[in-house]
């Protein structure tokens, strides 16, 4: 376990946000359902990713630099390791069943106890869990209509969507509650377009028309507006920070941090290829959360240092993340000053003027967690100190770096 110390300081600077996670799960997975070559530049760097990587060797895929080959898919027979990512193995269910017989998936206990039951319910008897690290899928998939239960997570939505060529058949797949984190979905579909894949949107329904295959193609990750987040909330929270690498608008889901930072009085605008965030003061609002689980650590951080009472809605879906976030981040205000009010699915946080310090944090071994605690240290009374540091691995090993090129202080411990 890795612990840091953080003595408060403001940031300020130009940063360039890492390529998207979220957008490369899925040209990664796409890519290796492409018979032929294809290259995937500005791939990020971080154990998630790695993650998908390493279990698409198992089935075949070839990785050489910048290029994903895929001349024959077949199964090692081995463990497929998908360590702490959910879209790892989210993802790659309905893939492995897809074309193997039986595929055995592994991973970190916490992996596990995270919600499968939508695949659970769609293939009965297909899935087994064998302890509480192992899991083991059976193909074929005998079926080309899924009803989903949508309210769950998008991840199942786009698993099943990204593996439907795969079926050579007319493939439906019908939402039967809401759909959570739509904009995902919206990711996922845009993915499968650039290699060449149509799918039709009918009410709640997908249609994927049979007779379509991946093409090999060529593409480019953009920057990840889920990481920008904590950059430019520290902007608005200490000095100026203009972050860059970004497109002015795209379709992933956690781009919506432009429009919740404007609406709570954050200065930002647009400016060469990225952001400019300023110091400003700003206020409680209403968010909803459905659609932006992972923006919720650090938009809760921000509502602690907001005027009056921020109100979040949907915050149940925190729970069954790598930590419980929800209640991660109850603890993790209070103890810094903040009052929360929880109750029936919303959260009320009502801001203080700055964080109590002087203390001891931990992450619960969450990425998101970590690298909020290190943004509200910039406005801390004193010296924060957070355990399992490393856990921003996860997804952005280069974060502490990049914090301390804007002027952050952090001591090993």
């Amino acid at each position: 376990m890795k612990v840091i110390t953080f003595t408060p300081s403001f940031l300020c600077g130009t940063v360039k946000i890492i390529p998207s996670k979220s957008y490369a799960h899925r040209a990664l997975i796409i890519a290796s359902m492409a018979q032929g070559k294809s290259t995937i530049h500005d791939l990020p760097i971080s154990e998630d990713v790695d993650a998908t990587k390493d279990a698409l060797k198992h089935f075949g895929t070839i990785f050489e630099g910048d290029t994903i080959q895929t001349n024959h898919r077949n199964y090692n027979g081995e463990a497929v390791q998908c360590f702490a990512s959910g879209s790892t193995l989210r993802m790659l269910i309905p893939y492995a069943m897809a074309q193997f017989e039986t595929v055995t998936f592994t991973g970190i206990k916490r992996l596990f106890e995270r919600p499968l039951d939508v695949y659970e319910t769609l293939f009965k008897d297909q899935i087994k869990k064998i302890d509480a690290q192992h899991l083991q899928v059976f193909g074929p998939i005998n079926t080309n209509v899924f009803d989903v239960d949508g309210s769950k997570s998008s991840q199942f939505i786009s698993g099943l969507l990204m593996m439907s060529p795969l079926l050579k058949k007319d493939v439906e797949i019908r939402v039967i509650k809401d759909e959570t984190s739509s904009s995902y979905v919206n990711l996922t579909l845009d993915v499968m377009k650039q290699f060449g894949v149509h799918v039709e949107k009918r009410d709640r329904t997908y249609v994927i028309a049979k007779n379509q295959q991946y093409i090999p193609t060529t593409l480019s990750i953009e920057g990840d507006y889920s990481q920008a987040a904590f950059f430019l909330v520290a902007g608005i929270i200490g000095e100026k920070i203009h972050v860059t690498g970004l497109k002015k608008t795209s379709l992933q889901g956690d781009y919506a941090i432009v429009d919740i930072l404007q609406s709570m009085g954050g200065k930002i605008q647009w400016h060469e290829e990225g952001w400019l965030a300023f110091p400003s003061v700003t206020y409680g609002i209403t968010i909803d959360l459905d659609d932006i689980p992972d923006l919720g650590p650090i938009l809760m951080m921000l509502s602690g240092l907001s005027k009056g009472t921020t109100t979040f809605l949907n915050v149940d879906r925190l729970t069954y993340k790598e930590s419980d976030r929800l209640h991660t981040m109850i603890t993790m205000l209070s103890t810094l000053g903040v009052t929360t009010n929880y109750k029936n699915n919303v959260l009320e946080v009502t801001g203080v003027s700055s964080f109590k310090g002087n203390l001891r944090l931990s992450s619960q071994n969450d990425h998101r967690i970590a690298m909020a605690i290190a943004i509200a240290s910039i406005r801390a009374q004193g010296e924060i100190i957070l355990e399992d540091a490393d856990a921003i691995n996860k997804s952005y090993p280069q974060f502490y770096e990049v914090f301390q090129s804007l002027g952050g202080i952090i001591h090993d411990n």
